[in-house]
Protein backbone atom coordinates (compact mmCIF):
# COMPACT_ATOMS: atom_id res chain seq x y z
CA UNK A 1 0.00 0.00 0.00
CA UNK A 2 2.91 2.00 -0.04
CA UNK A 3 2.21 5.98 -2.01
CA UNK A 4 -1.83 5.12 -1.25
CA UNK A 5 -3.56 7.50 1.00
CA UNK A 6 -7.19 5.94 0.92
CA UNK A 7 -7.79 1.96 1.08
CA UNK A 8 -11.30 0.16 0.69
CA UNK A 9 -10.46 -3.17 2.38
CA UNK A 10 -13.12 -6.22 2.85
CA UNK A 11 -11.89 -8.46 5.58
CA UNK A 12 -12.07 -12.40 6.60
CA UNK A 13 -11.85 -14.92 9.43
CA UNK A 14 -10.28 -13.67 12.60
CA UNK A 15 -9.60 -9.96 10.73
CA UNK A 16 -12.76 -9.46 11.37
CA UNK A 17 -11.74 -9.12 15.45
CA UNK A 18 -9.14 -5.93 14.29
CA UNK A 19 -10.07 -3.00 14.50
CA UNK A 20 -7.59 -1.86 12.04
CA UNK A 21 -6.86 1.83 12.82
CA UNK A 22 -5.46 0.72 15.61
CA UNK A 23 -2.60 -1.11 14.11
CA UNK A 24 0.88 0.59 15.01
CA UNK A 25 4.02 0.96 13.01
CA UNK A 26 6.85 1.15 14.81
CA UNK A 27 8.90 2.55 12.06
CA UNK A 28 6.77 5.79 11.94
CA UNK A 29 5.57 5.77 15.46
CA UNK A 30 1.74 6.07 14.28
CA UNK A 31 -1.41 4.38 14.16
CA UNK A 32 -2.95 3.25 10.91
CA UNK A 33 -5.83 5.78 11.57
CA UNK A 34 -2.69 8.46 11.45
CA UNK A 35 -1.05 7.36 8.34
CA UNK A 36 -4.08 6.33 5.32
CA UNK A 37 -7.83 6.47 4.94
CA UNK A 38 -9.18 2.91 5.55
CA UNK A 39 -12.55 2.20 4.08
CA UNK A 40 -13.84 -1.10 5.53
CA UNK A 41 -16.43 -2.74 3.31
CA UNK A 42 -18.89 -5.76 3.32
CA UNK A 43 -17.25 -6.93 0.02
CA UNK A 44 -15.24 -5.51 -2.73
CA UNK A 45 -17.79 -6.24 -4.72
CA UNK A 46 -20.02 -3.55 -4.06
CA UNK A 47 -17.36 -1.28 -5.51
CA UNK A 48 -18.84 -1.60 -8.42
CA UNK A 49 -22.89 -0.99 -7.72
CA UNK A 50 -24.48 2.27 -8.07
CA UNK A 51 -24.89 3.93 -4.35
CA UNK A 52 -28.28 3.60 -3.36
CA UNK A 53 -30.93 6.02 -3.28
CA UNK A 54 -30.97 8.14 -0.88
CA UNK A 55 -33.12 8.40 1.99
CA UNK A 56 -35.57 11.42 1.85
CA UNK A 57 -37.11 11.54 4.89
CA UNK A 58 -34.54 12.71 7.61
CA UNK A 59 -36.13 11.09 10.43
CA UNK A 60 -33.22 9.41 13.49
CA UNK A 61 -34.97 7.00 15.42
CA UNK A 62 -32.48 6.99 19.05
CA UNK A 63 -32.88 4.25 21.42
CA UNK A 64 -31.10 4.06 24.86
CA UNK A 65 -30.84 3.59 28.58
CA UNK A 66 -33.38 0.75 28.53
CA UNK A 67 -35.21 0.52 32.11
CA UNK A 68 -34.22 -2.99 32.54
CA UNK A 69 -35.72 -3.31 36.25
CA UNK A 70 -34.40 -6.14 37.77
CA UNK A 71 -32.21 -7.72 35.32
CA UNK A 72 -30.26 -11.28 35.38
CA UNK A 73 -28.36 -12.10 32.19
CA UNK A 74 -27.43 -15.87 32.09
CA UNK A 75 -24.42 -16.86 30.57
CA UNK A 76 -22.74 -20.32 30.31
CA UNK A 77 -21.34 -20.28 34.10
CA UNK A 78 -23.18 -17.36 35.79
CA UNK A 79 -25.93 -14.68 36.03
CA UNK A 80 -24.33 -11.16 35.43
CA UNK A 81 -26.49 -8.58 36.12
CA UNK A 82 -27.07 -5.43 34.27
CA UNK A 83 -26.98 -2.49 35.66
CA UNK A 84 -28.55 0.87 34.38
CA UNK A 85 -26.46 2.94 32.07
CA UNK A 86 -26.87 6.89 32.91
CA UNK A 87 -23.97 7.79 30.44
CA UNK A 88 -26.59 6.24 27.27
CA UNK A 89 -29.22 8.83 28.61
CA UNK A 90 -27.23 11.73 27.91
CA UNK A 91 -25.78 10.47 24.27
CA UNK A 92 -29.34 10.04 23.44
CA UNK A 93 -30.23 13.63 24.59
CA UNK A 94 -27.64 15.31 23.41
CA UNK A 95 -27.71 13.50 19.82
CA UNK A 96 -31.47 14.09 20.16
CA UNK A 97 -30.11 18.33 20.01
CA UNK A 98 -27.97 17.97 17.05
CA UNK A 99 -30.46 16.77 14.97
CA UNK A 100 -33.11 18.91 16.50
CA UNK A 101 -30.97 21.86 15.44
CA UNK A 102 -30.33 20.74 12.17
CA UNK A 103 -34.12 20.26 11.16
CA UNK A 104 -34.22 16.68 11.69
CA UNK A 105 -37.39 14.71 12.53
CA UNK A 106 -36.60 12.63 15.10
CA UNK A 107 -37.96 9.09 17.82
CA UNK A 108 -36.85 9.19 20.88
CA UNK A 109 -37.15 5.50 23.00
CA UNK A 110 -35.54 6.23 26.50
CA UNK A 111 -36.15 4.32 30.00
CA UNK A 112 -39.46 2.14 29.02
CA UNK A 113 -40.47 2.93 25.72
CA UNK A 114 -37.05 1.51 24.74
CA UNK A 115 -38.84 -1.71 24.15
CA UNK A 116 -37.72 -4.70 21.41
CA UNK A 117 -42.20 -4.05 20.42
CA UNK A 118 -41.50 -0.14 19.93
CA UNK A 119 -38.10 -0.89 18.12
CA UNK A 120 -39.49 -3.15 15.63
CA UNK A 121 -42.40 -0.54 14.88
CA UNK A 122 -39.90 1.84 13.56
CA UNK A 123 -40.05 2.28 9.36
CA UNK A 124 -37.14 2.90 7.67
CA UNK A 125 -36.15 5.63 10.01
CA UNK A 126 -32.52 7.38 7.74
CA UNK A 127 -30.94 6.76 10.96
CA UNK A 128 -31.09 4.50 13.93
CA UNK A 129 -29.37 5.01 16.95
CA UNK A 130 -29.07 1.92 19.93
CA UNK A 131 -27.32 3.07 22.97
CA UNK A 132 -27.86 -0.13 25.39
CA UNK A 133 -25.89 -3.67 26.48
CA UNK A 134 -24.42 -5.67 23.75
CA UNK A 135 -23.87 -9.14 24.43
CA UNK A 136 -21.67 -12.29 22.55
CA UNK A 137 -22.24 -16.08 23.96
CA UNK A 138 -19.37 -18.33 23.34
CA UNK A 139 -21.57 -21.27 23.09
CA UNK A 140 -22.28 -24.08 20.72
CA UNK A 141 -25.60 -24.79 22.01
CA UNK A 142 -27.43 -22.43 20.10
CA UNK A 143 -27.24 -21.00 16.25
CA UNK A 144 -24.79 -18.47 15.16
CA UNK A 145 -27.49 -15.76 14.72
CA UNK A 146 -28.86 -16.07 18.22
CA UNK A 147 -25.63 -15.85 19.89
CA UNK A 148 -25.17 -11.90 20.02
CA UNK A 149 -27.68 -9.06 20.17
CA UNK A 150 -28.49 -6.34 22.71
CA UNK A 151 -31.22 -5.72 25.82
CA UNK A 152 -34.17 -3.30 25.55
CA UNK A 153 -36.51 -3.13 28.30
CA UNK A 154 -38.62 -5.41 29.92
CA UNK A 155 -35.71 -8.00 29.65
CA UNK A 156 -36.61 -8.88 33.28
CA UNK A 157 -33.64 -11.31 34.11
CA UNK A 158 -35.24 -13.78 31.41
CA UNK A 159 -33.40 -16.35 29.81
CA UNK A 160 -31.84 -15.61 26.00
CA UNK A 161 -34.02 -17.21 23.58
CA UNK A 162 -35.02 -16.10 20.65
CA UNK A 163 -38.57 -14.60 21.16
CA UNK A 164 -37.87 -13.52 24.78
CA UNK A 165 -39.04 -9.55 25.50
CA UNK A 166 -36.02 -7.21 26.01
CA UNK A 167 -33.59 -9.25 24.02
CA UNK A 168 -33.10 -8.37 20.49
CA UNK A 169 -30.85 -11.50 18.83
CA UNK A 170 -28.74 -11.08 15.84
CA UNK A 171 -31.93 -13.20 14.28
CA UNK A 172 -34.51 -11.05 15.36
CA UNK A 173 -33.04 -8.20 13.94
CA UNK A 174 -33.26 -9.23 10.65
CA UNK A 175 -36.91 -8.83 10.71
CA UNK A 176 -35.96 -4.39 11.58
CA UNK A 177 -37.76 -2.32 8.79
CA UNK A 178 -34.30 -0.60 7.81
CA UNK A 179 -34.59 -1.27 4.06
CA UNK A 180 -32.75 1.94 2.77
CA UNK A 181 -31.78 3.15 6.36
CA UNK A 182 -28.68 5.03 5.49
CA UNK A 183 -26.91 4.36 8.94
CA UNK A 184 -27.22 2.34 12.22
CA UNK A 185 -25.13 2.90 15.24
CA UNK A 186 -24.59 0.01 17.54
CA UNK A 187 -23.40 2.28 20.62
CA UNK A 188 -22.73 -1.02 23.29
CA UNK A 189 -20.46 -3.35 24.32
CA UNK A 190 -18.93 -6.17 21.57
CA UNK A 191 -21.94 -5.20 18.90
CA UNK A 192 -19.60 -6.14 16.14
CA UNK A 193 -18.27 -9.85 17.43
CA UNK A 194 -20.16 -12.90 16.33
CA UNK A 195 -19.31 -16.14 15.33
CA UNK A 196 -16.59 -16.38 12.57
CA UNK A 197 -16.83 -18.38 9.25
CA UNK A 198 -14.26 -18.13 6.88
CA UNK A 199 -15.03 -16.79 3.24
CA UNK A 200 -18.80 -15.83 4.39
CA UNK A 201 -17.86 -13.29 7.39
CA UNK A 202 -19.17 -12.99 10.96
CA UNK A 203 -22.54 -14.52 12.01
CA UNK A 204 -24.03 -11.71 14.42
CA UNK A 205 -25.79 -8.26 14.29
CA UNK A 206 -23.87 -6.88 11.83
CA UNK A 207 -24.73 -9.32 8.96
CA UNK A 208 -28.60 -9.22 9.82
CA UNK A 209 -27.89 -5.36 10.00
CA UNK A 210 -26.96 -5.30 6.16
CA UNK A 211 -29.42 -8.40 5.54
CA UNK A 212 -32.46 -6.14 6.41
CA UNK A 213 -31.48 -3.16 4.82
CA UNK A 214 -28.58 -1.13 6.63
CA UNK A 215 -26.20 0.81 3.89
CA UNK A 216 -23.41 1.61 6.90
CA UNK A 217 -22.85 0.33 10.34
CA UNK A 218 -21.11 1.41 13.15
CA UNK A 219 -20.09 -1.48 16.13
CA UNK A 220 -17.64 -1.93 18.75
CA UNK A 221 -15.24 -4.67 18.62
CA UNK A 222 -14.74 -4.73 22.74
CA UNK A 223 -16.04 -3.67 25.98
CA UNK A 224 -16.33 0.33 25.65
CA UNK A 225 -16.32 3.19 28.21
CA UNK A 226 -19.61 4.64 28.84
CA UNK A 227 -18.57 8.20 28.69
CA UNK A 228 -15.84 8.38 26.31
CA UNK A 229 -18.68 6.15 23.85
CA UNK A 230 -20.79 9.09 24.23
CA UNK A 231 -18.13 11.87 23.52
CA UNK A 232 -16.90 9.52 20.41
CA UNK A 233 -20.93 9.77 19.45
CA UNK A 234 -21.64 13.25 19.94
CA UNK A 235 -18.50 14.08 18.36
CA UNK A 236 -19.60 11.89 15.05
CA UNK A 237 -23.07 13.48 14.49
CA UNK A 238 -21.75 17.18 15.23
CA UNK A 239 -19.12 16.63 12.38
CA UNK A 240 -21.94 14.30 9.94
CA UNK A 241 -24.66 17.02 10.12
CA UNK A 242 -22.68 19.66 9.50
CA UNK A 243 -22.28 17.93 5.75
CA UNK A 244 -18.95 16.21 5.63
CA UNK A 245 -18.79 12.28 4.99
CA UNK A 246 -19.77 9.90 7.08
CA UNK A 247 -16.27 8.20 6.70
CA UNK A 248 -14.32 12.32 7.78
CA UNK A 249 -16.71 12.40 10.52
CA UNK A 250 -15.81 9.27 12.35
CA UNK A 251 -12.67 9.45 11.58
CA UNK A 252 -12.56 13.45 13.45
CA UNK A 253 -14.57 11.83 16.27
CA UNK A 254 -11.91 9.18 17.33
CA UNK A 255 -9.19 11.41 16.03
CA UNK A 256 -10.63 13.99 19.01
CA UNK A 257 -11.13 11.38 21.44
CA UNK A 258 -7.36 10.22 20.73
CA UNK A 259 -6.35 13.84 21.85
CA UNK A 260 -7.34 13.14 25.55
CA UNK A 261 -7.09 8.92 25.28
CA UNK A 262 -4.07 7.86 23.10
CA UNK A 263 -4.17 4.65 24.07
CA UNK A 264 -6.68 2.48 21.35
CA UNK A 265 -8.92 1.04 24.04
CA UNK A 266 -10.37 4.09 24.37
CA UNK A 267 -10.65 5.28 20.55
CA UNK A 268 -10.38 2.62 18.27
CA UNK A 269 -13.19 0.03 19.94
CA UNK A 270 -16.03 1.03 17.41
CA UNK A 271 -15.77 0.52 13.36
CA UNK A 272 -17.64 2.07 10.60
CA UNK A 273 -18.22 -0.74 7.46
CA UNK A 274 -20.68 -0.07 4.37
CA UNK A 275 -21.22 0.43 0.95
Amino acid sequence: MKGKDKVHISVDGIYNSISLGTLYNSKSNQYLIEEKEIIQVTNTGSLLKEAPGENPFDLAVLVGAPDFGRVERPTEEEIILLGPLPGTKREIREISKLFGDSGWQQQMLIDSLATEENLMKSLRPKVLHLATHGFFLETDNTSPMNKSGIFLAGVNGQALIPGTEGVLTAQEALNLNIEGTELVVLSACETGLGEIKNGEGVYGLQRALMIAGAQNIIFSLWKVDDQITTELMVNFYREWLTGVSKREAFLSAQKQVKEHHSQPYYWGAFVLIGD
